[in-house]
């Protein structure tokens, strides 16, 4: 004879009892004593044989539940608004796991976790135009003793199918159920029936994302250990009578639900993790990583990634290529890495498709949408991530702060994978490349966020306005003419304090003589180290270019736009601002009385004003250089007194960008 679980328990428990009023062999099938009536009777009732209830399979497939409310019946958080609901599902289920059909190779378990059949403890009233339905949910009986519940076959939604009348039967001809047939049944109780908006809970959302649909699980308040049920509709021995009965275990064994996941479309949480340029000096080796920081396989239907060049990526009007992921999926803690045709790079999963295969440039965005329409922001809700890598040009789109150059044979990773701080700068380091495995990160220094930065951390320490274009690099003789009037002109940072700070998302603005604020260069991830400087070159072009920089050893980044057409007259009454954010401080600073920025100064690091109709400045200006073509440099780059005049003197002719002299 076949015995289920529950039936061995029940056996060692009664045994002596039955054997004691039948002859042995009448007590081989303990559910003929429950049908008898004769345990009740001894042992005072079926709630403390059947404890919280019972459920039964009966010979035509088709299932019932008692539920005793024993347990239940004063307990103050029933109302008429509670629920006791009973749920489904094919053997193996996770129940924890949102209900995925469609493409089985991405569903996966989570096919198991889609409901099978339902039943309820009152009439919820299934409104919506698939249901006929006359009456309104009913009132929950708190003082009921018992709850009688049929199962119901079920669509994916937690919804019963075919009203006609009556909700169907769960064995029948939309369900037709076979002997032997194997399930997973759980008990639940909802204190409240009603969830967000006044929807009912357990009708379950649904999400169509390309081939596939989830819902989101069952999750009441509390539910029971999964119950394994079985058909019987056949004997296969003379003991083995047609129909099964199930105890529900004790509510001192139910859990709380974990917490409902609402956001059934997982693509949102993939993210660009590593973009590649021109690998090994070869200039098929362009590749796009992505990865999947959760635990579930993540299906990229309906995923495009878009590439914005420079010009473009400024205004976002339309990607230059689209590449269409539909077909892929991604594994939970996975990569998915794409690359043009020809490369010979590793761990490669697809060559690019789109029309000439996306090429990586070091002013390009990237953006990773649902779908290919036209996005209008890096951060609207189709955009699942955006990365702005740029050359310096502030005027193209990026997240929080754009992302370090990327020029050839390098990579810009994300240190750790698939870290998200919504900021391109703090989140992107470059590195060597590692297509399709964990990101090396072995140059990102741990760095305190420039955010956490106080007034004087890092400093200005030389400003050259209008570079003298007889001479050459910092002033010498060139034997050419290399100095460009507005494209070597610089503003030089230190770090004076004795910490680390990445400065991605710190912003460099000027201000006019009416005291508005233009933002003139945002930075990218970039570490600055204790008492090390930093150039802001407009171009890479004359003398301060980036191989001549790279040469003499010095840090510097270039913006690749002009100051002005005409620097002198634009700076004739200019200030510039060094702020910790990408917020700036209102405009209107220093008036009515010209001096220190006055709203807003918690932003702000540092800040020279120089000409005589300055309109911010600490202390008093500092004196105009422009005029000799000498740089603006700190007399002292560990000392701050907060008086520009004092701080701030005419230095050598062109500047020393990044050098600190």
């Amino acid at each position: 004879m076949l015995l289920t679980m529950h039936e061995i328990n029940r056996y060692i428990s009664f045994l002596a009892i039955c054997s004691a009023l039948f002859s042995f062999g009448n007590c081989r099938n303990f559910d003929d004593a429950l049908d008898q009536g004769v345990l009740s009777g001894l042992l005072g009732g079926d709630e403390l044989i059947r404890d919280q209830g019972y459920v039964k399979f009966d010979s035509l497939g088709n299932i019932q539940v008692e539920f005793n409310n024993t347990h239940f019946k004063r307990n103050p958080l029933f109302t008429e608004a509670s629920y006791i609901g009973v749920f489904v599902f094919q053997r193996g289920a996770d129940v924890n796991l949102n209900c995925c059909t469609g493409n089985a190779t991405v569903c996966g378990s989570a096919s198991r976790a889609c409901l099978r059949g339902v039943g309820f403890s009152q009439d919820l009233g299934f409104l919506g135009s698939r249901y006929i339905f006359r009456e309104p949910p009913q009132a929950f009986n708190t003082n009921a003793d018992k709850y009688y519940m049929n199962v119901k076959v079920s669509d994916n939604a937690g919804v019963p199918r075919d009203y006609l009348g009556d909700y169907t039967p769960f064995s029948g001809p939309t369900n037709p159920v076979g002997d032997r047939e194997l399930y997973d049944l759980y008990v639940g109780i909802y204190y409240n029936l009603f969830g967000e908006s006044g929807r009912l809970r357990p009708i379950n959302v649904e999400a169509a994302i390309g081939t596939q649909t989830y819902f989101t699980r069952v999750a009441p308040d509390i539910l029971s250990p999964k119950i394994e049920i079985e058909s019987r509709f056949f004997a296969q021995t003379r003991e083995d009578k047609p129909g099964n009965w199930y105890r529900i275990p004790s509510v001192v064994q139910w859990r709380q639900s974990p917490p409902l996941d609402t956001e059934l479309d997982k693509r949102g949480r993939i993210r660009i993790n590593e973009i590649g340029n021109a690998v090994d000096s070869v200039t098929q080796n362009d590749f796009i990583e992505i990865y999947n920081p959760t635990d579930l396989e993540i299906s990229l239907d309906d995923v495009f990634i878009q590439r914005y060049t420079s010009n473009a990526c400024s205004t976002l009007t339309s990607a230059t290529q689209k590449e269409d992921l539909t077909g892929l999926s991604i594994a939970p803690r996975g990569f998915i890495t794409l690359a043009r045709n020809g490369n010979s790079l590793p761990n490669i999963d697809r060559n690019f498709k789109s029309s000439g295969g996306i090429t990586i440039s070091n002013d390009d965005c990237i953006a990773l949408t649902k779908g290919t329409a036209r996005i209008q922001s890096p951060f609207e809700n189709r955009v699942i991530d955006f990365v702005g890598m740029t050359d310096n040009n502030s005027q193209n789109n990026f997240r929080g702060s754009p992302t370090i150059p990327l020029f050839d044979d390098s990579a810009i990773s994300r240190c750790p994978d698939g870290a998200d701080s919504r900021n391109n700068g703090q989140d992107f380091f470059i590195e060597s490349a590692s297509p399709g495995r964990a990101n090396e990160c072995q140059f990102a220094p741990q760095a305190e966020p420039i955010i956490n930065a106080q007034a004087g951390d890092i400093l200005i320490s030389e400003v050259l306005i209008s570079a003298n274009d007889g001479l050459g690099f910092e002033g010498g003789f060139s034997g050419e003419n290399c100095l460009s009037t507005a494209g070597d002109n610089f503003v030089e940072i230190v770090n004076n304090s004795n910490q680390i700070y990445n400065l991605g998302g710190a912003r460099l603005h000027t201000v006019n003589a009416s005291g508005n604020l233009s933002i003139y260069y945002t930075f990218p991830s970039i570490n600055l180290a204790p008492g090390e400087y930093l150039a802001v070159i407009s171009q890479d072009k004359g003398c301060y270019s980036r191989t001549s920089m790279e040469n003499a050893g010095r840090k510097a980044l270039f913006r690749s736009a002009d100051f002005v057409a005409n620097p002198r007259q634009f700076f004739q009454s200019n200030s510039m601002v060094l702020t910790k954010t990408t917020q700036a401080p209102p405009d209107g600073q220093g008036d009515p009385t010209p001096g220190a920025l006055t709203p807003g100064d918690a932003l702000v690091l540092d800040y020279l004003g120089w000409e005589a109709s300055s309109r911010a400045f600490q202390g008093a200006r500092a004196p105009n250089c422009v005029g000799v073509n000498q740089a603006i440099r700190r007399v002292n780059n560990t000392q701050n007194t907060g008086n520009n005049s004092v701080d701030f003197s005419c230095g050598t002719v062109n500047g020393t960008p990044g050098r600190g002299e």
